[in-house]
């Protein structure tokens, strides 16, 4: 790579200076067009080198995202309607919180029942197709606010707050909201904390919640897995570029997961159950003998 950026520019090596000065002094006088090369390949390679140790779940087989009984609880809490749509839509599109508060207006076609997706994550545009409760309430919402929508800059979840810059709500704002509709809910529960104790903003030990905004996408994912048992059609509605991230949002319950390992051993469940009913016989067998041998 370092070699790259030198047959781009020709500037004296000066000894004194440690390898990563002189990338940044090099790549200081680089053309966009090749410093978007630059970043691309940093990209790949950090992505090959550490990503993978990245994406490893932390969480075992704890279920991240809503039951069906879980989110009607949910979302019968929530009792600010702009917090409401976005639950909504994330839950029933599967939208990450970036793309719910950026979507605008000009993204919503109502006659062909699609919505624009621009998913800053993977950099790409895609398409998600509304069900009808969605696209009513969106439908009401837009008619409802559409001076107010346009006003903002054609932001569907515009921004009350006179203090902020932006015309959309904020992610902290819709997290904030979420997590208090968890507290009404008693749908709080953590397990475990954060190994961020070197940040210098957190204040002791961050518990990590087992539901968050994203829980709304975990929940999409599953619903739509379990449904046609299809994982690259999974992969397209979830929008994953590669299959192996879709298979990090499917959950199966622990419930099932009991069942599996029972029918693994079922042959020594049926053996134990099996030694269990002759020894109760012949515990009969011997109380019956006692009870006759006090007759006589």
């Amino acid at each position: 790579m370092f070699e790259t950026v030198v047959s781009w520019v020709q500037i004296p090596v000066v000894p004194s200076i440690n390898s990563v000065d002189r990338i940044e002094l090099l790549v200081s006088s680089l053309t966009k067009h090749k410093l978007e090369r630059l970043s691309k390949t940093l990209h790949k390679i950090y992505k090959e080198k550490y990503r993978a140790k990245d994406k490893k779940r932390k969480y075992g087989n704890i279920n991240k995202g809503f039951t069906e009984e879980e989110l009607q609880r949910f979302l019968s809490s929530v009792k600010n309607p702009k917090a409401y749509l976005a639950f909504l839509l994330q839950s029933h599109l599967g939208l990450r919180v970036t793309e719910v508060v950026n979507m605008k207006l000009d993204d919503i076609d109502f006659r062909s029942n699609k919505v624009r997706i621009s998913t800053l994550k993977a950099k790409t545009g895609d398409f998600m197709f509304m069900p009808s409760r969605v696209r009513k309430f969106l439908l009401t919402w837009v008619q409802k606010h559409q001076n107010k929508i346009e006003e903002k800059g054609g932001f569907v979840l515009f921004s009350d707050n006179p203090w902020q810059k932006r015309d959309h709500i904020s992610q902290h704002w819709l997290r904030n909201e979420f997590r208090e509709c968890c507290l009404l809910t008693n749908l709080d529960e953590w397990y475990d904390y954060a190994d961020d104790q070197k940040n210098p903003r957190q204040k002791g030990p961050r518990k990590l919640h087992r539901l968050t905004t994203h829980s709304l996408r975990h929940y999409f994912i599953t619903k739509v897995y379990n449904h046609c048992k299809n994982p690259i059609l999974t992969q397209k509605l979830a929008r994953h570029t590669d299959l192996q991230s879709t298979q990090t949002y499917i959950n199966i319950n622990l419930e099932k997961l009991g069942t599996i390992v029972d029918e693994v051993f079922e042959p020594e469940n049926m053996q134990e159950k099996d030694n269990l009913m002759e020894f109760m016989q012949m515990y009969a067998r011997y109380k019956q003998m006692k009870v006759n041998a006090n007759k006589n």
